[in-house]
């Protein structure tokens, strides 16, 4: 019934309905959520305002053109720059966030895949789910982080987490590789 972007909207007037029709939204409450909308509206634009200059920045030094020149230096073909990008993202995964991560990494390489007539659509599924792979493994596996910092049991463990999680990890490394072997499961649905 709706497109994504109207459906958050519809999602958020609901809310608001609902909390009002519960008796539970207080001036002072509402304050408090436009504040914290705010405010993390603010750090999203400006994620995307530095994102655009990185993109411009790179776009001005040249450096995807003379990544896509050392790749075809070397010869790797289509799969072996796209089991380079997986790994890079995996080894980023551990240690950053899905959002600086694709604001790194997709400048980069959305040129050689563009070169490649790679369709897009597939790339972009195939660098998410890569991204949570990265996400969920050792040693700073942020997702994990995520569910040890909102359990209430202080017993369990985080390399519990972390062994908890493996089985969605090698999930989605099947996941990866179907992908990378039948390009066409992704965008089946187009």
């Amino acid at each position: 019934m709706f497109t994504p972007t109207e459906a958050g909207g519809v999602g958020a007037l609901a809310a608001l309905l609902f909390a009002l029709f519960r008796r539970k939204l207080t001036l002072g409450s509402f304050w408090t959520i436009l504040m914290e909308t705010g405010r993390v509206t603010a750090a999203i634009t400006f994620l995307i305002i530095a994102a655009h200059m990185y993109a411009r920045l790179l776009a001005l030094t040249g450096l995807p053109g003379q990544i896509g020149g050392v790749m075809a230096m070397f010869d790797l073909g289509l799969v072996g720059i796209l089991v380079a990008y997986i790994v890079v993202v995996i080894l980023l995964g551990a240690i950053l966030d899905s959002t600086s991560i694709m604001l790194i990494l997709l400048p980069l390489f959305l040129p050689i895949m563009h070169a490649h007539e790679v369709d897009l659509i597939w790339f972009g599924i195939l660098t998410i789910v890569t991204v949570e792979v990265g996400l969920l493994t050792p040693p700073l596996g942020i997702a994990c982080f995520v569910v040890k910092a909102n359990l209430r049991d202080v017993d369990i463990s985080l390399s519990e987490i972390f062994a908890g999680a493996f089985p969605f990890v090698l999930a989605m490394v099947v996941l990866v590789v179907l992908l990378l072997l039948a390009p066409g499961i992704a965008t089946v649905l187009i």
